[in-house]
């Protein structure tokens, strides 16, 4: 519930109607004196209670959008770091590969005879490793 119907006003409506009736019961000389105190005591007491249990709440409920924002960071994060991890894997991927390459080039140049130079095509990344 939002503006004039919320909880913390509907106590202060409560507890302001309650004065109001307890001081025209003591105009009308129905109450003793002695108890007036007690009875403003038990309306402050009550009221107080009822503001700072807005207050905490509202502090709760800051609290809870603070966590939702930082949810949502972490969330942005971890998809850019996941985003990142794929991205660098598919550059590890080229890099081997380019390596490879470069390797095979290397052999084929090193190579002397057109025998030797056409298992070197033929080889695999893993074998092109092991040779050197």
């Amino acid at each position: 519930m939002s503006g004039i119907f919320d909880t913390s006003t509907l106590i202060a409506f409560g507890l302001i109607g309650i004065a109001i009736v307890i001081l025209l019961i003591d105009r009308m000389a129905v109450l003793p004196r002695k108890t007036l105190p007690f009875i403003a005591a038990a309306l402050a007491g009550a009221f107080g209670i009822a503001i700072l249990r807005g207050y905490r709440s509202e502090k709760i409920k800051k609290k809870e959008e603070e966590l939702a924002k930082k949810e949502e960071i972490k969330e942005q994060i971890k998809n850019k770091y996941e985003a990142s991890g794929q991205a660098t894997q598919i550059v590890e991927g080229e890099l081997e590969q380019a390596k490879a390459a470069s390797k095979k080039q290397r052999l084929l140049i090193e190579a002397t005879s057109k025998e030797e130079k056409e298992r070197i095509e033929k080889m695999s990344i893993e074998e092109l490793y092991k040779r050197t």
